[in-house]
């Protein structure tokens, strides 16, 4: 007795295969991404999506200052080297588009982005700074410290060298105000997050303390940990004291 074909088992194949064939021609774009070798592919996203963080959404906070192109290169640096201190210092993300810095972030991160923005471009033209120092002082994520004159020189160093690398290492900035205080010191100004300005503190006074060598430049209850740092807001005004 002859055995009857089955037709059920190729009769499934084929419709699988045809199943999976009318899948893939509807998957099947003729695009330029299709075309574009994975690696390529892979920079072009990338590209398309730090242009796209480069500019706040609609949904972020942001400001913006005008600027001349001749002050674009100043706030860039080298390699963009002063656009990511402001933005390592602030916590804000800071891109330059059309004659505009725009800063985004937070109220806070703005507010001191904006700030060390503005003594750059104030320092660019000018060793005087027309600013408010008064609210200044009063602001959050700033920390003052006087410096005794005498001991300026040695802490600016050679154009401002030994600042800039105190700036770098704790990723802070820093700026003088304009004038000599009645005590026959200077103010210094430190902006950034908590722990980069306490650094700095602590290596400032040791650059001043080492200036000074006979004096006691500031007391061991002026070092305390928990009074330095307890209030955003406080004035870090060090104390002289005879020698011991």
């Amino acid at each position: 007795m002859r055995r009857k074909t089955s037709f059920f088992r190729p009769s499934f194949a084929l419709v699988f295969a045809g199943v999976m064939l009318g899948c893939s021609v509807s998957y099947l774009r003729i695009e330029d991404d299709f075309w574009t070798p994975r690696r390529l592919q892979s920079t072009i996203h990338d590209s398309e999506r730090t242009a796209r963080e480069s500019f706040p959404s609609h949904t972020s906070q942001f400001d913006r200052i005008d600027v001349k192109d001749i002050e674009v290169p100043y706030l860039l640096g080298r390699q963009g080297s002063v656009r990511a201190m402001l933005q390592k210092m602030s916590g804000a993300k800071v891109s330059v588009y059309k004659g505009q810095v725009i800063i985004e972030g937070s109220t806070l991160e703005r507010s001191v982005c904006k700030l060390a923005v503005e003594v750059l471009l104030q320092q660019r033209v000018s060793k005087t700074l027309n600013l408010d120092f008064q609210k200044i002082q009063n602001m959050r994520e700033i920390t003052s410290i006087d410096i005794p004159i005498e001991s300026m020189g040695y802490l600016l160093g050679r154009t401002a060298q030994t600042l800039k690398r105190l700036g770098n290492a704790h990723r802070s900035f820093l700026f003088f105000n304009n004038y000599e205080l009645d005590s026959g010191m200077k103010r210094l100004y430190i902006l950034g997050k908590h722990y980069s300005r306490r650094g700095v503190f602590l290596e400032v006074r040791d650059i001043v303390c080492e200036k000074l060598r006979g004096e006691n430049w500031m007391t061991d209850k002026d070092m305390e940990t928990h009074r330095l740092f307890r209030s955003e807001t406080r004035r870090y005004t060090p104390r002289r004291v005879p020698p011991l």
